[in-house]
Order: structure tokens, then C-alpha cells, then sequence
């Protein structure tokens, strides 16, 4: 191997002097001497890649490269699922506090002075309210074309020796009617001086003052409720009250 090394080269070194040298042709060689520059030449080429990275991509490097994408890819549903889970949690545990604050009656939902009774007495459909003329109403409530107005009525009796401040504007509540199970519109904020949302006064010892809520419906659901309920909900608390 070591000879045929020597000879080669030395071959080589005959060649690269003849192509250097005054003329340009080639020398004549054997077949042997030939074959020996072609191996010698094709152990160079080896070398020089062997030195260089090829431009290909095996077939090992692109099963890993399918192998991370893969893992990548999981652990982003992973971290899809369990952001999901705490976003299921959240809103079950804030179910969970909305049903701990539910409030049974409207006298403690409005935080009411001890003495203070809150009692329906009953509910009306009509078209404006109020319905007399009488000169002391400041204000009227039509209805619009097409629905009618239901008034809740209610009475707040002060049942204590004291005479007691009623303030039930700053609990700002959320005030809705539920008819029929399924049918809800928010009760309206009014200018009426009897309108319960908006109520701020003192109660005489012993005296009841007669207030009212409403709300407008569709005329074909004021027609025909069968069911009536009133729903109070703020930051901190809810209350469902069953009317009819």
C-alpha cells in the first residue's frame, strides 16, 4: 500500500511538473498511471467533503426535526387544556360565591334599618302610569307602541318606635321581571317619586309608603302572565323574589 502510495505521488509530481512546465499538452500515460491519477484524484475529492458539510438533509435529521415539531405541538394543547381547566375553575368558583350571597329577602338584599318590612301587595298592566290626572304627578311613563307597562306594587312599612332613613339608590342594584319562566326585561329607572329603585327618604315610626317598580313587555307576554318573579343582583349579592 505504503509503494503504491510513493509511486502515485510521484506520478502526480511528474504531471503537475510537465503541465507547469513551458507547453501545455498533456503527457502520455499508461492505463496503470492512468488509474492511479483517477484514485489518487477520487481520494482527494473524499478528503474535501469529508471537511465540508453536505447540503443534504438525512433522513435521521428530519425524523428528529418531525419528532420536536411533534413535542412542540403537544405541549401547546397541554398548556391549551389546563388553561382551559383554570377558566372552568374560575367561573365555578365564582358560581359558587354568586350562590353563597344569595340574599332570601329584599330587606336584608337592600340592607335595610331594623324595623323595615318590605311586602307585595300586587301588580297592574296598563298602558302610562301613572293613570289619574291628579295635579301632584310631576311625571309620566307611556308605554311604547306595541308593548304595555307592568307596575309592581309594593309597600314599605316602618314597623320600629324611630323614624328610620331608607336609602335603597345606593346599593345599585340590578332590578329584572321575569315572566313566564323565560321572558325577562329590566325594570326602568323613572323619574316617580314612588319609584322603589331609586328611593331615598325617611320613614316615620310607624308610617308605610306605597312604591313601584316597572318594567315594559311585549303586549302579547303582559296579555297572559302566568308566573312573575323579580330579580336583584349587584357586586356582592343576589336576591330572587317570587310574586305570582
Amino acid at each position: 500500500m505504503r509503494k503504491n502510495y510513493v509511486k502515485t505521488s510521484a506520478v502526480m509530481a511528474a504531471m503537475i511538473f510537465a503541465l507547469t512546465g513551458c507547453g501545455a499538452a498533456i503527457p502520455d500515460m499508461t492505463q496503470e498511471e492512468e488509474q492511479m491519477v483517477g484514485e489518487y484524484a477520487a481520494m482527494l475529492l473524499l478528503q474535501y467533503n469529508a471537511n465540508n458539510r453536505s447540503r443534504l438533509v438525512s433522513r435521521e435529521e428530519v425524523e428528529a426535526e418531525e419528532l420536536k415539531q411533534a413535542e412542540l405541538e403537544e405541549k401547546k394543547r397541554t398548556e391549551e387544556v389546563a388553561s382551559q381547566a383554570q377558566e372552568e375553575e374560575e367561573a365555578a368558583e365564582t358560581e359558587q360565591q354568586t350562590i353563597v350571597n344569595a340574599i332570601g329577602n329584599p330587606e336584608e338584599f337592600f340592607e335595610l334599618p331594623d324595623g323595615i318590612v318590605i311586602s307585595y301587595i300586587g301588580y297592574e298592566v296598563c298602558d302610562s302610569y301613572p293613570q289619574d290626572d291628579e295635579s301632584s304627578t310631576y311625571f309620566a311613563l307611556d308605554a311604547t307602541e306595541g308593548k304595555r307597562l307592568v307596575v309592581l306594587k309594593f309597600n314599605m312599612e316602618n314597623q320600629s318606635q324611630t323614624e328610620q332613613h331608607i336609602d335603597i339608590l345606593s346599593q345599585n342594584a340590578v332590578m329584572r321581571v321575569l315572566v313566564n319562566g323565560s321572558y325577562s326585561r329590566n325594570v326602568l329607572t323613572t323619574m316617580l317619586m314612588d319609584d322603589m329603585s331609586t328611593y331615598v327618604d325617611d320613614i316615620p315610626a310607624g308610617d308605610t309608603v306605597e312604591l313601584v317598580l316597572l318594567a315594559e313587555l311585549d303586549h302579547d307576554v303582559a296579555e297572559s302572565i302566568s308566573t312573575l318573579m323579580l330579580s336583584l343582583k349587584n357586586e356582592t349579592k343576589t336576591c330572587t323574589i317570587q310574586l305570582k
